[in-house]
């Protein structure tokens, strides 16, 4: 910090010292009280500022709290539980794959296919339904109906 000599004021008077203000501008210190009001001025607009942010956040918090309890009644929700089937269908299609679905590969997956299948080969009615839904899903339709054909040691018509 710099410490020049001020020149004379209006009365005749000299200031001791000027001193850089926060904008880079000096002020004598006769200019104590703009420097005051200065400060104060920023002080009530940051608090201004924290009192918005404050409400913002309140908004905010609000906002989730309404969107977490939609969820929530979707998720309970009959038609959230009777398609949650097709969700993990659909899920398995995207992350299994279709070189997975081959014989000989990732044998978890397999063994869960080749028993859902079997269930289908012994219930005309659920192949039917299953039929029906896997129409308006057609990639997952059609990688499950290439595994069940690819199945040699079982019927390949699931």
């Amino acid at each position: 910090m710099t410490m020049e000599r001020s020149k004379s004021t209006t009365d005749g008077e000299t200031a001791a010292t000027a001193s850089p203000d926060v904008d880079g501008s000096a002020t004598t210190a006769g200019g104590d009280d703009s420097l005051r009001d200065h400060y104060e001025r920023w002080a009530t607009e940051t608090e201004a500022w924290a009192r918005s942010l404050e409400a913002q956040l309140q908004q905010t918090q609000a906002q989730l709290n309404t969107a977490n309890k939609e969820l929530n009644r979707v998720k309970h929700s009959i038609s959230w539980r009777i398609t949650a089937p097709l969700r993990g269908l659909a899920a398995m299609s995207r992350t299994v794959g279709v070189a997975t679905l081959r014989p000989g590969t990732n044998s978890a997956v397999r063994a869960g296919l080749d028993a859902g299948l079997a269930l289908l080969r012994r219930h005309d009615g659920l192949r039917n339904a299953v039929r029906k839904v896997l129409s308006r899903v057609p990639g997952v339709g059609s990688k499950l109906q290439a595994y069940a054909g690819s199945r040699v040691e079982e019927r390949s018509d699931w």
